[in-house]
C-alpha cells in the first residue's frame, strides 16, 4: 500500500500524441498512484502523470490529502517521468517521501509539502528506490539507476555508496519486511529474473531462472506467517512463492493478458486474501492469495487507441470503513469500493481547469474575461471575475486550448479560440468556425494584431500530430504541411499559410509595432523559436538554448520596439531573456531548475520593470527588475499555466493567474489573492463522468452547449453523472414535446421537473443544489410521462462548482 512503482510500458505520450480530445481521448495519461501507510488517518495520495495535454511538455505530480477529493500539484519538482513513490514505514511520524524519476532522487520531510534533490547522482535516472523496514532507525536506503547502477545510503539520502549490480537491465529493488532479522534484499531484472543479497548488495545470488521484464516485487503482509512474495512480469504473469523464494511457480490462472504492470493487496489481506493485478488491459482479482484469478469489470470510457498499456498502476487503501482499490490508468485515475465490480472516474484534468485566459482591452470599463476550460468549454466574466458564465453557443467541442480576444472588444466585441475542430470566432453571442483550408486543424495558439481594427488580422498555430487531422491539404492547387502558423487577414473567416509551415505550434507572440515592423515570434514544443519580420512571410530560427529545442512559451516586452525584449521558456532548460529580437539569449537568474508555462510584461514595463511568471515548480513569481530577481508572490498554488494583467496595470494592479485549481484575481500587483469561485461544466458526452440507462441518442442542435445534446422519449431512461464539488446545475431544454423529469442527488429524490414549454427553450437550468459537502456526488436524471403523455427529455450539460472545496 505505502510503498509502490509503475513500470513505464510504451513510449511516452506527447502532447501532440493526444488528439482531438472529443471525449475518450486521453488528456490525464498517468503513470504512479500510491497511498500513505498510515492511509486511513492522513488520507495522502500521490498520483504522478505522463505527458499532460493541459499545457505542452509537462508532467504533473498530486498530492491528496482528503482521500482524492481534491487534488493539488505539489512544488518544487522536476518537470520529468516519475519512476516510483515511496512512504517511508514511520510516514505518520516522519513526514518523509521518496521520488525517484528520470532526474533523479528527491525527498520530502513534510509530507509533499517541498522536496529537495538527494542523489546518489545529480541528473542520473533512477529506476526504483527501497526503504528499509527498519528505516526509523537505520535509515537505510537502495537505489537502481536506468544505468545499472545499485547505491546504498545509511543517512536517508544524505551520502550515497556504490554497491554491486547482479546483472543488466535493473528493474526492482525491495526490502524483506523482517528486514533486519532476515536480511534479504530482492532484486528485479529486465530479462534474468530475481536475485537477492543478503549483505545490502555487497553480493548477490541468483534467486530465480530467467523471466520476462520484472515490473513489480511486493511481499504479503502476512509474510513472516506465509511466506509469500509476488512478482510480476511482462509477458509472463505472475509469479508466486510460498516459501519465502526457495522456489517459484507461475500463477496465472484466469488471467488474460500476461503483460503485467502493477500489482497491490486488499487493506484487510489478513482476513480476506485479496490480490489485484493491473495487466495493459485490465484489472484482475483474486481472492485465494494470488492462486487463481478473475477479470474485475472494465472502466466505463472508451480506451484509447494511442496505447497497448491502459492499466497502469494500482494502489489500495482504506477510508471511512471501505477497502478503496484505485487504478491509474492512460485513461485517468479510478477508484472502486467493490473490489473493482464498478469504477468512478476521479477526473484528474477536471472541466474547472483553466488552460488560458484573455482579458478586453478595455477592462477597466468593461470588465471582460474570457477564459478556455479544459473540457467546459469557453468561459466568461463581464464583472471583473466576481461571476463567470459559459457561452458555449456554436462551440464545436468543449476543449478548447489557446484563445485571444480582439484589442478592440469593447466594440467589435470579437474573441477566437481553437480546439481540435480548428479555429473559432466569437461576435459577442455565438461561436462560428472558420474555414481553415478545407480540413480540420488542432489549433493551440492564437494571437490577434494590435492594429486589428485597421487589418483584421489573426494569426493561428497548429499541432496535428497523430490527431487524426490529415498532414497536408490542397491551398492553391498544391499540397501544403497542415501544422504550423497560419494568417487570417478578414477577422478569422478564411486562413492562409504563411512560411512557417510543418512545426508544431505552442504559442504566437505579436510586436506592439506589428504595422510598422512586421514582427512576430512563434514557439514550437520540438521546433524551438522562430521569428518573422515581414508578417509571417518567411522565417527564421533562433537558437534559445542549445541544450534543448523546445520553447513552450514566447513573450514580448510592450515596448518592444524600443527594449527588443523576449521572454521565451524551454520545457526543463530554464527561462530566458533576450534583449536584442532573440540574436542572443540569457538566463532568467534562478529559473535553471524551473518549467515556465507562461510569462507576463506589466504593460508599463518601461517604467516599472516589472514581468511575471507562471511556473510548474514554484508558482508565480514576480521580478520588478526586468528579470534579474524572481521573488514570490502570495498565490497560494504551483502550476500557474497563465498570468494576465490589465492593461490599465499601471494604475489598478489588476492580475489574473490560473492554477490547477481555477482562476484567481489580485488587485494588489500579486500581494495577495482572492478565489473566483468559476464552475466548471460537464458536457453530456464526457466519458468516465456520465453514464446512460435505456434509450439515448444524440443530437445536433446548434442551440445546445458545444452544439450536441442527449434525448430520450422513452419513460424511465436515465442518466447518471458524478462530479466532486459542493453544488451543482442541470442544464436541459423545455419544449414542447417534453415532459417530466425526476431527479435524485446522491439516491435521495429531489422531486419532479415539468420540462413543457409551448416553444424549445435551451440551455437552462432545470434544477440547481448548492451548500453541499465538498465530496463525491451522483445526480441522476430520469424521463417521465406526464399527464398528457408527453415522454421526453434533453441533457446537455451538468454546472458543478467548488465552493467549499479546498483550493
Amino acid at each position: 500500500m505505502f510503498r509502490h512503482r509503475s513500470i513505464l510500458l510504451c513510449l511516452l505520450v506527447s502532447l501532440a500524441s493526444l488528439p482531438g480530445l472529443e471525449a475518450h481521448q486521453p488528456h490525464d495519461a498517468l503513470l504512479i498512484t500510491a497511498t500513505s501507510p498510515n492511509y486511513t488517518v492522513d488520507q495522502t495520495m500521490i498520483v504522478t502523470s505522463d505527458y499532460l495535454s493541459v499545457s505542452i511538455g509537462v508532467y504533473a505530480p498530486w498530492r491528496s490529502t482528503d482521500g482524492g477529493k481534491t487534488f493539488w500539484v505539489m512544488r518544487d519538482l522536476p518537470n520529468t517521468a516519475v519512476n516510483s513513490v515511496d512512504f517511508s514505514p514511520a510516514y505518520a511520524a516522519d513526514r518523509t517521501i521518496y521520488i525517484a524519476g528520470n532526474e533523479g532522487l528527491f525527498r520530502s520531510i513534510d509530507g509533499g509539502d517541498s522536496w529537495t534533490p538527494i542523489g546518489p547522482t545529480a541528473g542520473t535516472s533512477v529506476t526504483d528506490l527501497a526503504i528499509s523496514p527498519a528505516f526509523a532507525t537505520d535509515n537505510t536506503l537502495l537505489a537502481i539507476t536506468l544505468s545499472n547502477q545499485c547505491w546504498k545510503s545509511t543517512d536517508r539520502g544524505a551520502t550515497w555508496t556504490q554497491v554491486a549490480a547482479p546483472a543488466a537491465a535493473l528493474s526492482r529493488i525491495i526490502f524483506n519486511p523482517r528486514y533486519p532479522t532476515e536480511k534479504t534484499v530482492l532484486m528485479g531484472t529486465g530479462a534474468s529474473g530475481l536475485y537477492y543479497s543478503g549483505n545490502l548488495g555487497g553480493t548477490w545470488n541468483k534467486m530465480t531462472p530467467a523471466w520476462k521484464k520484472v515490473t513489480q516485487i511486493l511481499y504479503s503482509p502476512s509474510f513472516a506467517t506465509d511466506r509469500q512474495i509476488w512478482a510480476t512480469t511482462l509477458g509472463g504473469g505472475v509469479y508466486r512463492t510460498t516459501n519465502a523464494g526457495s522456489s517459484w511457480s507461475a500463477s496465472n490462472s484466469g488471467i488474460t493478458d500476461l503483460n503485467i504492470n502493477s500489482i497491490a493487496v486488499s487493506p484487510t489481506f489478513n482476513s480476506d486474501g485479496i490480490v489485484y493485478v493491473a495487466s495493459r488491459t485490465g484489472v484482475f482479482r483474486s481472492t485465494n492469495s494470488g492462486l487463481s484469478w478473475t477479470a474485475a469489470s472494465q472502466v466505463t470510457r472508451e480506451l484509447s487507441t494511442q496505447t497497448q498499456s491502459h492499466y497502469r498502476t494500482l494502489s489500495t487503501g482504506r477510508l471511512n470503513g471501505s477497502n478503496y482499490l484505485y487504478v491509474g490508468m492512460f485513461e485517468g485515475l479510478w477508484s472502486s469500493t467493490d473490489s473493482g465490480n464498478s469504477w468512478v472516474d476521479l477526473d484528474m484534468i477536471p472541466a474547472y481547469l483553466i488552460r488560458k485566459i484573455s482579458v478586453s482591452g478595455t477592462f477597466p470599463t468593461d470588465q471582460s474575461a474570457f477564459a478556455t476550460c479544459y473540457g467546459g468549454g469557453a468561459l466568461w466574466t463581464t464583472d471583473g471575475g466576481q461571476t463567470w458564465a459559459y457561452k458555449n453557443v456554436g462551440l464545436a467541442n468543449s476543449y478548447p486550448d489557446g484563445n485571444a480576444i480582439s484589442p478592440n472588444y469593447g466594440t467589435d466585441h470579437k474573441a477566437f479560440l481553437g480546439n481540435g475542430a480548428g479555429a473559432q470566432t466569437f461576435n459577442g453571442t455565438a461561436w462560428a468556425p472558420t474555414r481553415n483550408l478545407g480540413a480540420r486543424t488542432y489549433v493551440r495558439a492564437l494571437a490577434v494584431s494590435p492594429n486589428f481594427a485597421v487589418d483584421n488580422t489573426v494569426f493561428m498555430g497548429s499541432d496535428n500530430i497523430d490527431t487524426g487531422n490529415p498532414a497536408t491539404v490542397i491551398y492553391n492547387g498544391h499540397p501544403v504541411p497542415n501544422q504550423g502558423v497560419f494568417r487570417s487577414s478578414d477577422g478569422g473567416v478564411t486562413y492562409a499559410p504563411t512560411g512557417l509551415a510543418g512545426p508544431r505550434i505552442s504559442g504566437i507572440v505579436i510586436s506592439p509595432n506589428f504595422a510598422s515592423d512586421r514582427t512576430m515570434f512563434a514557439s514550437s514544443p520540438d521546433g524551438g523559436l522562430f521569428k518573422s519580420v515581414d508578417g509571417g512571410a518567411t522565417w527564421s530560427h533562433l537558437v534559445v538554448t542549445p541544450i534543448e529545442n523546445t520553447v513552450l512559451e514566447v513573450e514580448i516586452s510592450p515596448t518592444y520596439q524600443i527594449d527588443s525584449t523576449l521572454l521565451a521558456a524551454s520545457a526543463t532548460a530554464g527561462i530566458f531573456k533576450s534583449t536584442d529580437g532573440g540574436a542572443t539569449w540569457s538566463e532568467i537568474p534562478g529559473s535553471s531548475l524551473l518549467t515556465g508555462l507562461n510569462m507576463a510584461f506589466s504593460p508599463a514595463f518601461a517604467s516599472d520593470s516589472t514581468i511575471y511568471f507562471g511556473t510548474m515548480q514554484k508558482g508565480l513569481l514576480k521580478s520588478i527588475d526586468g528579470g534579474q530577481t524572481l521573488l514570490p508572490t502570495g498565490l497560494p498554488n504551483a502550476f500557474v499555466m497563465n498570468v494576465v494583467l490589465s492593461p490599465d496595470y499601471i494604475s489598478d494592479q489588476t492580475l489574473f493567474a490560473t492554477t490547477y485549481q481555477g482562476v484567481y484575481k489580485s488587485t494588489n500587483g500579486g500581494v495577495s489573492w482572492n478565489y473566483t469561485f468559476n464552475p466548471a461544466r460537464m458536457e453530456q458526452n464526457r466519458e468516465g463522468n456520465v453514464t446512460t440507462a435505456g434509450t439515448w441518442t444524440t443530437i445536433s442542435a446548434n442551440p445546445a452547449s458545444t452544439l450536441t445534446a442527449l434525448q430520450t422519449t422513452q419513460p424511465l431512461s436515465s442518466a447518471t453523472i458524478t462530479f466532486t464539488g459542493s453544488s451543482v446545475k442541470f442544464i436541459g431544454t423545455k419544449g414542447p414535446n417534453l415532459g417530466l423529469m425526476s431527479i435524485s442527488l446522491d439516491g435521495i429524490s429531489q422531486g419532479l421537473v415539468n420540462l413543457y414549454s409551448p416553444s424549445s427553450l435551451w440551455q437552462q437550468a432545470l434544477w440547481q443544489a448548492s451548500g453541499l459537502p465538498c465530496a463525491l456526488h451522483t445526480l441522476t436524471v430520469t424521463a417521465a410521462t406526464s399527464g398528457t403523455g408527453r415522454t421526453g427529455l434533453i441533457f446537455d450539460a451538468v454546472d458543478y462548482g467548488r465552493e467549499t472545496c479546498a483550493h
